[in-house]
């Protein structure tokens, strides 16, 4: 499928400098215009084979959004659903039974930044509503985003500094986003693939959880690198959640130490480093953001993992599809954009002992929904776990100096 999309400044204008012959000789599946500043009919075109939508600005010849299709969408969406934002025909939304198509303009701060307070606005509603989509179906983000992050996306880059688009601020926030998103993302990344492969070549799934769930010791020792010191009641806390995990995990003892062993201890390395990064950028930008380039980055690298080293089919895919759509909305987009909003005011080996109740849930939830019985040794982990987490939490220094 081939996809153009055009800022054309004024679509009757440009009608009369070759955009019909243009239209014509790219042969796109899918057109997509941008400040189209026309209503509909004003303007003389209507190529053969396809079918025109349109979203006019209430203001007559401003902004205004527009795509020829030669295959009609499911369904069109004309704004994004919140009043205050659909006067100006900036966003058009062609649904297809593989992905949405979003077309967009974004608003322009314009002169002295007067509307720069109303982008931010719209900027946060817009990312919502793609986020919204996105949880039914991939999304495909084509348009003018006003904005330009590197000198190279601007003319006279040194006039131009500090107007709208191109403001130290705005490039410097896109570059923290961009960096943030790809360390967190690469780390995430490796540490699932570890985790995997380690599985694939020894599927011990009890072992599996506890050499993983290290990551509980590893975040407060890679901390003291960092001028982190753990209080006492932080180490002890440590020491019962691996207790915890032991219990439950192994139930047959830990036996050998086999290469797939040391793949799931590369994995809690790599976890306890994705934490840590976290702890570092959350605070530093939004967190819905950060996550939203994270999961870009662990998508693409997943990808190019998957067609170098595997043979995925298409059927697998349709066979598995429930259980892959629930590993990556709900196991992975949403439990880690939970994390990076949570890791915001935490300290970070807190935040690795309440990840590791995963292994608590996972039993529980064995039990509950899978009726798989609870030893008496499991339940004796669980408890463990759970005390774990309640001690680091008690604020027992503060008990301390208030009898002082």
């Amino acid at each position: 499928m081939k996809l153009i999309s055009w800022n054309v400044n004024g679509l009757r204008a440009c009608l009369t400098h070759g955009f019909a012959e243009s239209f014509a000789a790219l042969d796109a599946d899918i057109f997509s215009v941008q400040e189209t500043k026309m209503q509909p009919g004003q303007a003389d075109f209507a190529p053969e084979g396809y079918t025109e939508y349109t979203y006019s600005a209430e203001k007559k010849g401003y902004s205004g959004t527009a795509c020829w299709c030669k295959t009609a969408p499911l369904a069109v969406t004309t704004g994004i659903g919140l009043e205050q934002h659909d006067h100006e025909g900036r966003v058009l939304t062609l649904e297809y039974p593989g992905f949405y198509l979003v077309n967009c303009y974004t608003p322009n701060s314009q002169d002295g930044l007067k509307r720069l307070d109303y982008r931010m606005e719209w900027e946060d509603a817009f990312r919502a509503y793609l986020l919204a989509l996105d949880a039914k179906k991939p999304v495909i983000l084509c348009g003018d985003l006003n904005v330009a992050h590197t000198e190279m996306d601007i003319k006279n880059a040194k006039t131009n500094r500090m107007s709208a688009g191109f403001t130290d601020q705005e490039r410097a926030k896109m570059t923290e986003l961009l960096a943030a998103g790809f360390v967190c993302g690469t780390l995430l990344f490796a540490a699932s693939a570890a985790q995997q492969i380690g599985i694939t070549i020894n599927p011990s799934t009890a072992k599996a959880g506890f050499l993983t769930a290290m990551y509980v010791v590893l975040v407060p020792v890679f901390g003291l690198f960092l001028g982190r010191k753990g209080s006492a009641q932080l180490w002890v806390s440590m020491a019962i959640a691996v207790v915890g995990l032991y219990l439950l995990c192994m139930k047959d003892g830990f036996g050998s130490i086999q290469s797939s062993d040391w793949l799931l201890l590369l994995c809690a390395v790599l976890f306890s480093f994705q934490i840590m990064a976290v702890d570092h950028f959350s605070p530093q930008m939004d967190g819905v953001r950060l996550s939203l380039v994270e999961f870009f980055v662990v998508s693409v690298e997943s990808t190019v993992a998957a067609l170098l080293f595997e043979q995925p089919a298409m059927a697998e895919f349709v066979t598995y599809a429930g259980p892959i759509l629930y590993c990556g909305v709900m196991s992975s987009g949403v439990a880690y954009t939970l994390q990076i909003l949570g890791q915001r005011d935490l300290n970070p080996a807190v935040a690795s002992l309440i990840m590791c109740l995963e292994s608590v849930f996972s039993a529980l939830g064995g039990w509950l929904l899978l009726h798989q019985n609870l030893s008496f040794r499991e339940s004796t982990g669980c408890v463990l776990l759970f005390a774990a987490v309640v001690l680091a939490q008690l604020p027992l220094g503060c008990l301390k100096r208030s009898k002082a």
